[in-house]
């Protein structure tokens, strides 16, 4: 049995295979050519000195825990198996030499750069801090750590990252049920007309309590998580259907075609008849 199954199924068979598999593509098209990959995993691994590698050939099987080192540009020099499947990629090579810009829709790029940044300039790790997945349809919280690489010279060079899934801080957070409560309620309604407030009124808090609290655990305001939510099943009708778009807008949520063109636009950098286009040409 070959290594990649879709390479030798007939094209047809292939873009259903890729369709169901439902592996993650880099957002932006550009790649970036092997040989400079390398090179800046070099350089950084010298920079980094021994230990690093260490780390990172101890975390490639860890079971449950995921790893992403990044270099001062953001771009990742080193991840594992776990983390490349929980986010869905086929492989871990897809994503190293990649920013989170490069890899990720602009919202859950937004959340991870900044987590870097934040440790990059003030050097203060960040400690078990609970974060929401971004609209990804599901209820869990990760456990997330940063903490600044630093050169054998004492310079800043990088992040490390570890998170977890946080069943366990989840259970003793009694302040993150109400907003577990609302995500679950708008991943079974998004197509339908959910404001804010009716999430607000599930999670038992005033619409203001809850855009600060919503807030301060996804990383994004409800009205942006709303929109994501449904540009993401968008995208999967757009993937896997030959609906037209102005069926499927409806289908997701939105009532007003060209409002929904720009909030697609806005949250996937391009127009869903372009991004289907992309998906068909690069399963083929």
């Amino acid at each position: 049995m070959p290594k990649n199954i879709a390479a030798v199924l007939h094209p047809h068979v292939r873009k259903v295979y890729n369709s169901l598999m439902k592996f993650r593509t880099r957002f932006s098209k550009k790649a970036i050519p092997p040989g400079r990959i390398e090179k800046m995993r070099r350089e950084f691994a010298k920079a980094a000195g021994p230990s690093m590698r260490l780390l990172a050939d101890l975390m490639e099987n860890a079971p449950n825990i995921s790893l992403v080192v990044k270099n001062a540009e953001g771009r990742i020099m080193y991840t594992n198996r776990f983390n490349a499947d929980i986010s869905g990629w086929r492989s871990k090579e897809e994503m190293i030499g990649y920013t989170s810009e490069e890899l990720y829709e602009p919202g859950r790029a937004a959340v991870y750069a900044n987590r870097d940044r934040e440790v990059m300039e003030t050097g203060v790790p960040i400690v078990e801090r609970l974060y929401g997945f971004v609209a990804d349809r599901s209820d869990s919280l990760n456990c997330v750590t940063v903490r600044p690489v630093v050169s054998v010279e004492g310079r800043r060079i990088g992040t490390a990252t570890v998170y977890w899934r946080a069943q366990r801080k989840m259970s003793a957070a009694n302040w993150y049920e109400p907003i577990r409560k609302a995500t679950a309620f708008l991943n079974r309604h998004y197509a339908e007309n959910v404001s804010v407030a009716e999430l607000a009124r599930v999670a038992h808090y005033s619409p203001a309590q809850f855009r600060r609290r919503f807030s301060e655990i996804m990383q994004m305001a409800p009205s942006e998580y709303i929109a994501t939510v449904r540009i993401n099943n968008a995208k999967t009708l757009l993937r896997t259907t030959d609906r037209r778009v102005a069926d499927i807008a409806a289908d997701v949520g939105f009532f007003d075609h060209s409002h929904f063109i720009r909030t697609f636009r806005a949250v996937v950098g391009t127009t869903p008849a372009k991004y289907r286009r992309s998906m068909f040409h690069s399963t083929l």
